[in-house]
Formats: C-alpha cells, structure tokens, sequence
C-alpha cells in the first residue's frame, strides 16, 4: 500500500480507512446495493488508487489495492 498515495486522498494510514475482503467489487463493497454500485462504476466514480477507473462491477480486487468511490469514500482491500 503507498501511503504517500493516501496521504494525498486526505485519509492517513490507520485513521479510520475501512478494510474490505478481496474478490469481485460488488461481492466486497456490500455497503452498496448492486444497482447503486453499477450506477457509480458507469458514472465513473469508482477508481483505484493509480486513478484507474473500474469499468465493471465484476473488476476482482486483490490484496494491497486502494478503491475510491466518489469524492471522499476510499477503502483497503486486505
């Protein structure tokens, strides 16, 4: 995980960044319902931490990756 990289998201290592499991992004991020998650992924607000934008809700996610969803939501995929 860079930390530098989420230092300058404006979240800081250990304040608080949520974990989430590794696997397909819509079975991970259960906050979301499917239907809101799709809306966001073709609305292009889900990215990793490289700025690459999620183009499917199916995208695995692996250990070590940084997702941001929208302006302010990012979380740790462990």
């Amino acid at each position: 995980v860079d930390e530098r990289r989420i230092a300058q998201i404006g979240i800081a290592v250990g304040e608080g960044v949520p974990t989430v499991a590794p696997g397909k992004l819509r079975e991970s991020l259960t906050e979301y319902s499917t239907s809101e998650l799709r809306r966001l992924v073709d609305q292009q607000g889900v990215s990793f931490q490289s700025g690459e934008k999620i183009a499917s809700i199916d995208q695995e996610l692996k250990p070590g990756d940084i997702v941001r969803v929208g302006k302010s939501k990012v979380y740790k995929v462990e």
